[in-house]
């Protein structure tokens, strides 16, 4: 079977190639075509601009509209080229310069841009600490280079791309806003919000009064250093929770700490920093009027657009995209309400927070606004924003030390006063002195937001340009410290296998649960197709002569349009208007739980997370109930690669770093003794040794229990090369499985035992082709060790290796027609007592011979 298969793909491989080679040669010609047709193109326009000229001084004239003209055909030629030509300029962030700058001159070269398309390419491209290197620090304290790039013309058109950038900006961090997670947070940890704001407010408040004398010249009065001071003490959830990802810390225990403490902190922020604004204006008719508009917007955004864009999602069927004139018009929406909001107090940001929180989190609505915004907003309008940070960066204003050290010791009272205003908030958490400090370090971290505010405040003369100076340069310098210093002191148990207390292993194996005692299955469904495979395992599983079993049915949702994961318990009791897919896959097996005659319990969940650390999630809610089976389902066929590789990382994932046992459960369908009134389901298993094998005889002893499910155990000897203690301890430990499942299956008529012997693994592959294809489910193990000659002959040929060499083997449509559904187990002790965690990584040798075992068939039945 598996000389077949990769014969099959070589021919295909072949063919494929020819018809690529075929294509290419067409391509070809076509370039040559377009390159000659280009070409007489440019020259009959130069000579027809040539033939315009015949006085000298007109000549001179034609010569340079002439140079003009050609540039711009030039230009057209290379922007018509760059539909063949797919290298991009990437933008610059200030990290590896000089890779930026090898794949800049690449990107120019190709496109045949002139010197001054260069630098307006190069402006538009340069993000974060890159943009001030144009601003009057670097290139911009040069005239010639300052005349020709920032002109006023152009500062004007900067200016207005980096309002509308930061609109968008901030509309999607609001629609990106759970706002239940929201109220949620603020209920239970406001108390850590006040005290995160409380505190950095109170030490730089302290300081700046001993420095006063120091700093008065550079700030223009105190209630513009009270709001210098205010925006200090805040810590930007979506700052935070963009660097925990970067950090790949969103769903560690710190981490969902951390963002909790920023959320809270923002909502009690925001609340005092409005009180400070009308202390300072103090109670006029003008301030009135400007609340007053304020309320009414508020109002209107609640009572008139939130109905409407719950109308637009009624209005869209399920699995239907969102309509592209619903969109326009959120997007130009959040513009409206910006532009409105700057016309009644001056600040941008409040309507674009209102138009984006009326907008529900995820999909179909907010996941596809974030969708259609936000690649355009990165990519287009915040690097103009970034070039007008730079501007107002002069690192050759930094001339007065003693306001420059007296103003750094304000910025590192906040820095500092954060981190214990983080401690005393937790105290009743009891996090430990270590954690609290890391989760001060995690709210200290700055972003894109932390640096718009100190340009209003250089605009409207609140700070002179040294200080804002001197806060950008310190606000970079605080994160590329922060960040890698987070990264060495946090680092959060990422693989299995290393449990605290060695009790816990036995807990969380099958082998070690006691058939009379409680099995907790936690099943993972992705979608609702899923859940008759769910509802079908459990009823094999699940008889009155063992313990019951708990199932926490956990719905696997991909992180689209949201901010950070979530875990989401839920409610069977809440009445719904609406339904959902976790609403009826959560139905499905509530109902069976009803109906079955053996007692089922069930715990719904909804994880929302993405595939890349999806698994975290889930890992961690089965740590929380000791669960001793994962049960996920393997989706072969989908929409787009990109899923199901998401999907299949997350299941290699899984495997690596899961304390329990994982069931990979493949399903082809209903059973094939299908009838109305009664269950029948017929099992294989495929015994070949190994801690997963043993783990499967684990499982089917339980399911052995139940009279409606035949049983057939195919016990294969593989003859194999081991160190002789190991296959010692390994022949002994199958040994007493498999006694032990006979013992206790003795006069059950249901379970019938063979066993077969396979010098080489040829042999084995016959075996495996030539079983009887009458079953429903086949379970088997995913390793057999890391001395396996199985292993590394058939695991190059091995298309899902998380089903390993077997059930990737049975899975494949040469073995009964691809009709038979497959549970393939990988258990965590095996991991654990061999020294390797990673399925398949220590699979990696090839030998040269591996082929010549595939030689003669030697089968001897007993």
């Amino acid at each position: 079977m598996v000389k077949t298969k990769v014969e099959n793909r070589i021919d295909g491989l072949e063919k494929e190639m020819g018809s690529v080679k075929e294509d290419l040669g067409s391509v070809k010609e076509y370039l040559l075509e377009f390159r000659e047709w280009m070409r007489l193109r440019d020259k009959k326009e130069e000579s027809q601009s040539c033939e315009k000229g015949k006085v000298a001084m007109t000549e001179n004239s034609n010569s340079e509209e002439s140079g003009v003209h050609d540039r711009s055909n030039g230009g057209e030629i290379g922007r018509e080229d760059k539909r063949i030509k797919k290298l991009e300029l990437l933008v610059f962030n200030g990290d590896d310069p000089y890779r930026w700058t090898f794949r800049a001159n690449q990107y120019f070269v190709i496109n045949q841009y002139e010197e001054e398309e260069k630098v307006e390419a190069t402006a538009v491209c340069i993000e974060g600490r890159g943009g001030i290197i144009l601003g009057p620090s670097f290139l911009g304290g040069y005239k010639a280079f300052n005349d020709k790039i920032f002109s006023p013309k152009s500062l004007l058109w900067d200016k207005t791309i980096a309002r509308v950038g930061i609109v968008y900006f901030i509309f999607i961090f609001s629609v990106k806003l759970d706002k239940s997670l929201m109220l949620h947070t603020l209920k239970r940890r406001w108390g850590l919000g006040l005290t995160g704001f409380i505190f950095p407010f109170i030490t730089s408040f302290c300081v700046s009064r001993l420095v006063h004398n120091q700093i008065k010249n550079g700030i223009s009065g105190d209630w513009a250093l009270m709001t210098i001071l205010s925006h200090l003490s805040l810590s930007y959830f979506s700052v935070v929770a963009h660097a925990l990802d970067d950090l790949n810390l969103v769903n560690s225990e710190l981490g969902h700490l951390a963002l909790s403490c920023a959320l809270s902190k923002d909502i009690v922020a925001y609340g005092v920093m409005i009180l400070f604004s009308i202390l300072q204006q103090g109670f006029t008719l003008e301030l009135l009027y400007s609340k007053l508009s304020t309320i009414a917007m508020l109002l209107f955004s609640v009572f008139i657009l939130r109905p409407q864009m719950m109308w637009i999602i009624k209005k869209t069927p399920e699995g239907k995209p969102i309509e592209q004139i619903y969109v326009v018009a959120i997007l130009l929406g959040a513009l409206v309400m910006g532009a409105l909001s700057d016309c009644n107090e001056g600040n941008l940001v409040q309507g674009a927070v209102l138009m984006g929180l009326i907008i529900p989190a995820g999909p179909p609505l907010g996941s596809t606004v974030v969708e259609k915004c936000e690649f355009v907003n990165s990519n287009i309008l915040l690097p103009y924003l970034h070039i007008r940070i730079g501007l107002y960066t002069n690192i050759y204003s930094l001339k007065n030390w003693v306001e420059i050290i007296s103003f750094e010791l304000i910025l590192l009272a906040a820095y500092f006063g954060k981190m214990v205003g983080t401690y005393f908030g937790l105290l009743y958490l009891k996090p430990g002195l270590r954690n609290a400090i890391i989760v001060g370090l995690m709210l200290n971290v700055k972003g894109i937001l932390d640096f718009i505010s100190p340009i209003s405040w250089t605009v409207n003369k609140i700070v002179d340009e040294q200080y804002y100076t001197q806060i950008m340069i310190s606000r970079i310098l605080l994160t590329a410290i922060i960040q890698p210093l987070i990264a060495i002191l946090y680092k959060p148990r990422k693989t299995a296998g290393k449990p605290c207390d060695p009790k816990e292993i036995r807990r969380r194996t099958l082998q070690t649960t006691a058939l009379d005692s409680e099995l907790r299955i936690l099943c993972g469904v992705h979608f609702e197709d899923n859940v008759h495979s769910i509802i079908t395992f459990l009823k094999a599983t699940n008889t009155n002569t063992t313990g019951p079993i708990c199932a926490y049915i956990v719905h696997l949702v991909e992180l689209v349009g949201r901010q950070i994961p979530m875990l989401i318990p839920y409610d069977l009791r809440k009445r719904r208007s609406t339904t959902n897919a976790t609403d009826r896959i959560i139905a499905a097996v509530s109902k069976y739980s009803k109906t079955s005659i053996a007692p089922v319990t069930i715990q719904p969940y909804r994880i929302i997370a993405s595939y890349d650390n999806m698994h975290e999630s889930v890992i961690n809610l089965a740590e929380h109930y000791f669960v001793p089976l994962i049960l996920i389902p393997f989706n072969s066929s989908l929409e787009t690669c990109q899923r199901s590789t998401g999907l299949r990382n997350f299941n290699l994932h899984l495997q690596t770093y899961s304390p329990c046992s994982v069931g990979i459960l493949l399903d082809r369908g209903l059973p094939r003794s299908l009838n109305s009134t009664h269950f029948s389901y017929n099992v294989a298993v495929f015994f070949l040794g190994g801690h997963d094998d043993r783990e499967v005889m684990a499982l089917v002893k339980r399911m052995s229990t139940n009279p409606d499910v035949s049983i057939t155990v195919l016990r294969i000897l593989l003859v194999e090369v081991y160190g002789q203690a190991d296959n010692d301890s390994e022949k002994s430990l199958d040994e007493m499985v498999i006694k032990d499942f006979m013992a206790t299956n003795i006069g059950n008529a249901s379970v019938v035992c063979h066993e077969t012997v396979a010098n080489n693994t040829k042999d084995l592959v016959d075996v495996i082709r030539s079983a009887d294809n009458n079953y429903d489910l086949v379970i088997t193990g995913t390793r057999r060790g890391p001395k396996s000659i199985l292993e590394k002959e058939l695991l190059p040929w091995t298309e899902y290796k998380e089903l390993g060499v077997i059930g990737d083997m049975i899975a494949s449509s040469e073995f009964c027609w691809g009709m038979v559904s497959v549970l393939a187990m990988h258990s965590f002790g095996d991991a654990e007592r061999s020294g390797f965690f990673a399925p398949f990584l220590s699979y990696t040798e090839v030998t040269s011979d591996s082929s010549s075992n595939f030689s003669s068939s030697n089968l001897e039945n007993t």
